[in-house]
């Protein structure tokens, strides 16, 4: 995810909308159960220009789905890892926007909020001081940016939607907002919003950032993993590399979740068919054998120890992981969309493009 830090700038210009329509994946048949469906999001610095740019991109996809009838009232929508935090971007100009490399737009974002970027890294709660600055500076207005697009898409849609994540040092919810404070830690939250457009719950923390993202992100606790009651049914979100870590599993299954999806980044790209090299910042779980890693591929080694085969080994009936996929400068990210219904596994397609996925539920006799 902080493959990152590196990756962080907008612009004030007018902005040109993507028209590209998404590949469609649907799973299942509907049953009257609900569904999830997953926006593999294709992004570029342009797409967080400003908060309506990122509503009106993401509404190109949702329109997509809208055409085939799969967005409904007991529809949960998931965006990727990551959503939230590029609204850094917003704002800037085309010094950053439309910089030769990643390098110099973080250095050109850092010189337009040099106040805010010192007073946010005096005294800052992380090993990588200049990191956390960057996240921090703008807080408030990346905090807003953000519940504008995810509130007005689900109020618009009609949906419940998990907004893929966003870095704020230490966010809570305040008559209705979420707010992120100053000086705190930093954390990769996810949140959820209702169909009208309302905050479900506190962020959903991710519980294992990686060795680098640990520099500057403060790792949330396991027993923070709450699981909320949608009309879909009950559902957690495990964020980034949650989705790897069996107490994880245990935490939302002891909570009673019957559907998990993960919002996910990786990168580079090329790194989904590269080596696995393992579990990065923390040791690896017992269930897991080390002859793998170094041995498989990235895509292999999720079928076993990433979402597919942890959600397929804790007994959950549905999941996804839903992948960021962009180009921004020199940097790129890879994945592709991953679907648990009931026994079997479907892997939407490995494409440098936006897919729309749709898992349809089976039907529950308790639904809201």
């Amino acid at each position: 995810m902080l493959a990152a830090a590196l990756m962080l700038v907008g612009c004030t210009k007018v902005v040109e909308i993507p028209t590209e329509s998404a590949e469609l994946l649907e799973v299942g048949e509907n049953e009257g159960g609900g569904n999830i469906v997953g926006v593999q999001a294709w992004v570029e610095p342009t797409s967080f220009a400003s908060a309506e740019v990122l509503e009106d991109t993401l509404r190109l996809w949702l329109d997509d789905a809208e055409d085939q009838e799969w967005l409904r009232p007991d529809t949960v929508v998931v965006l990727p890892e990551t959503m939230g935090t590029w609204l850094l971007l917003v704002d800037e100009g085309p010094d950053v926007i439309e910089a030769e490399d990643a390098e110099t737009a973080l250095r050109n974002l850092v010189t337009a909020h040099m106040p805010a970027f010192l007073l946010a890294r005096d005294g800052a709660p992380a090993e990588d001081e200049n990191v956390y600055a960057v996240y921090s500076m703008k807080a408030d207005q990346v905090a807003d940016a953000y519940q504008q697009v995810m509130g007005n898409l689900a109020a618009e849609y009609g949906v419940t939607l998990v907004g893929g994540s966003i870095v704020l040092p230490e966010p809570s919810i305040v008559d209705s907002r979420i707010v992120p404070t100053a000086g705190r830690e930093l954390r990769n939250s996810s949140f959820i919003f209702d169909r009208d457009g309302n905050v479900l719950t506190n962020g959903v923390p991710e519980s294992y950032p990686t060795a680098k993202e640990q520099e500057a992100i403060e790792p949330g606790a396991v027993g923070r993993l709450p699981v909320v009651d949608t009309p879909a049914g009950r559902l957690a979100v495990l964020v980034g590399s949650d989705s790897w870590f069996p107490d994880a599993w245990d935490q939302v299954t002891a909570e009673g979740a019957e559907r998990v999806v993960a919002p996910i980044l990786t990168s580079p790209r090329g790194a989904w068919l590269d080596t696995w090299e393992g579990y990065d910042g923390w040791p690896e779980p017992a269930d897991v054998d080390r002859q793998d890693i170094k041995e498989l591929t990235l895509a292999e080694a999720a079928e076993s120890y990433g979402l597919a085969g942890r959600a397929l080994d804790a007994d959950i009936e549905a999941a996804m992981a839903v992948p960021l996929r962009g180009q921004m400068w020199d940097e790129g990210t890879d994945g592709v969309i991953s679907i648990v219904d009931g026994n079997r596994v479907t892997e939407g397609p490995l494409v440098d493009a936006p897919v729309v996925a749709n898992l349809w539920l089976p039907a529950r006799d308790d639904k809201r």
